[in-house]
């Protein structure tokens, strides 16, 4: 509990984060560049240990505007989309990530929470997000180049959650596929991280992302009304990892490995005090 509410505080005191930090994208560049000199420039060096590591993170997205096409029986739409991550609202923006080490080389899986709220929705539509995950599922390979920073490139699978109301219709939401989610397409993303800290089971992490992909979304009960979907997105997370477990591990070793990253996760959703600070008026 104590280092996740370090960790908390490392983005209240480093980044700002605020409701007008999330939402304006000024801000969210300034902090960015606080992100990059954290990312890049930190004289610590730290170096991986064969094995595998297990990884949570968090942080915040900047959806980028796209072309949103949606097929309609009421009439088709060509719209120029403005998105919105809101990262911290709702359910909360993470990354968790499996790396397995060899010398300076990683392979690993990694499940991306990564959201889109429709600013500015046209005649046709009240509300369009993917709000409860435009969730991708990466398979990534990486290297830690001579600077120690640690290059990565992935490729998966889009698991949509569709929240859609079209104008005069009942709200389309949790119906269909996976309890309301859909394999929906395909996205890549390339990653520069950069360990900035370690603890003898433990390293904090900062890492800067892209991302882009192209999804297509029901947004009714008729298969034959869809959205098309496509992404660019930048990511920006803080995180903690475990460090490999040693072939003669106590259970101890074993509580810290998977609680501890466990305990970081769901921590975004139960300090309270420290997100009523966050998101108050």
């Amino acid at each position: 509990m104590k280092i996740s509410y370090q960790i908390i505080k490392i983005y209240v005191v480093n980044f700002g984060l605020n409701n007008t930090f999330i939402h304006d994208s000024l801000n969210t560049m300034k902090s960015l560049k606080i992100f990059l000199c954290l990312c890049l420039f930190s004289s610590k060096l730290i170096g991986a240990t064969d094995g595998i590591y297990f990884h949570s993170n968090w942080g915040f997205n900047y959806a980028m505007n796209s072309v949103l096409s949606i097929k309609n029986n009421d009439g088709d739409i060509v719209h120029k989309a403005s998105w919105e991550g809101r990262s911290f609202i709702d359910s909360p923006y993470y990354t968790v990530r499996l790396d397995n080490w060899n010398d300076k080389s990683t392979v690993g899986i990694e499940w991306v929470h990564y959201k889109m709220y429709l600013k500015n929705p046209p005649s046709g539509i009240d509300n369009l997000s993917i709000s409860d995950g435009y969730n991708i599922l990466f398979f990534n390979i990486g290297k830690r180049n001579k600077r120690n920073i640690i290059q990565r490139v992935g490729a998966g699978i889009i698991v949509a959650h569709p929240d859609v109301t079209l104008t005069g219709r009942e709200r389309f939401w949790n119906k269909g596929g996976i309890s309301g989610a859909y394999i929906s397409g395909l996205a890549i993303q390339a990653s520069f991280e950069r360990w900035v800290y370690e603890t003898n089971r433990h390293i904090i992490t900062s890492e800067i992302k892209l991302s882009s992909g192209y999804a297509r979304i029901p947004i009714s009960n008729n298969s034959n009304e869809f959205a098309d979907i496509p992404h660019i997105a930048l990511h920006v997370v803080l995180g903690i990892g475990s460090k490999p477990l040693k072939i003669k591990s106590t259970w101890v070793d074993y509580v810290n490995y998977f609680i501890v990253p466990t305990i970081h996760h769901y921590s975004i959703y139960r300090f309270k005090k420290v997100k009523d600070f966050l998101f108050k008026d």
